[in-house]
């Protein structure tokens, strides 16, 4: 700060880094929040989803077991699942076993690597396999079982459209904030300092014609609120004298004194 004002330049650089600074961080906490929120989210949305479809899966073989076909000897059990599967983008794999544990039919999608993984944050949001099983009965016996893999990629995706809109909202709140900082400041503090450095200035030397609108922060008011004061107490005093006491004074004296009230400082 200077009797002339202050260093905008200065000031605003300053500005700058520190709203960065707040911004990143208040970014870094919603995308912290957002990514947790979406897997509490997701999760339980998606093994309830899973459940269905095995579900489902499992309604088709029971109703070919209740018209006597042996569990392993299905005919189409693959071809019906790769069906199901092109159906549905969240199923990665699903397998039909025996009890014992045997594979009697199963369709997988082919290996896609993640785009995710190949990003810095990329062990952070890759998501675990998720896996559901439900039984399959042949009256009251079990015969085996259906299991349905979450394919991660679709949940890898979703995750990432999430972190973008965050990234957007991120972007506009850091530019709205660098923009809208500077102004208030300006507004609050340069703005009501340069007033009160030039009627400063004046009534240094000798003029006490003008006053400022009082504003900014409690100290710059309080200041503001100072000289206007004076300026208007000794242009009530100047109204109190005679004509002929003004007219001396005039002559013997190089202060400017308001003759009715100070005039706004513009």
């Amino acid at each position: 700060i200077t009797m002339h004002g202050i260093d905008r330049h200065s000031l605003r650089s300053r500005l700058i880094g520190v709203v960065a600074a707040m911004v990143t961080v208040s970014v870094i906490a919603v995308s912290v929040a957002a990514i947790a929120a979406f897997d509490r989210a997701v999760e339980p949305e998606l093994l309830n989803r899973t459940r269905l479809i095995g579900s489902i899966v499992r309604t088709d073989i029971q109703r070919a077991l209740d018209i006597g076909i042996p569990f392993y000897a299905i005919v189409g059990l693959e071809q019906y699942l790769s069906e199901t599967l092109e159906r549905f983008d969240e199923v990665d794999r699903i397998s039909v076993n025996t009890e014992s544990g045997r594979v009697v039919a199963a369709v997988e999608r082919p290996e896609r690597s993640s785009s995710i993984h190949q990003i810095v944050l990329g062990n952070a949001m890759s998501m675990s396999q998720m896996t559901t099983e439900l039984p399959v009965l042949d009256g009251n016996e079990l015969v085996g079982q259906i299991a349905i893999d979450v394919n991660p990629i679709f949940v890898e995706t979703r995750r990432r459209e999430v972190v973008l809109d965050v990234a957007v909202i991120a972007l506009v709140a850091m530019l709205v904030a660098l923009e809208l900082a500077p102004m208030v400041a300006i507004t609050s503090v340069g703005k009501p300092l340069d007033r009160l450095f030039c009627l400063l200035a004046e009534q240094r030397a000798g003029v006490f014609l003008h006053c400022i609108r009082p504003g900014g922060i409690s100290g710059i008011a309080r200041a503001a609120f100072r000289l206007n004061d004076h300026a208007q107490d000794l242009a009530e005093r100047w109204k109190a004298l005679r004509v002929d006491t003004r007219a001396r004074l005039v002559d013997s004296n190089a202060v400017k004194i308001a003759h009715d009230r100070p005039a706004r400082l513009r």
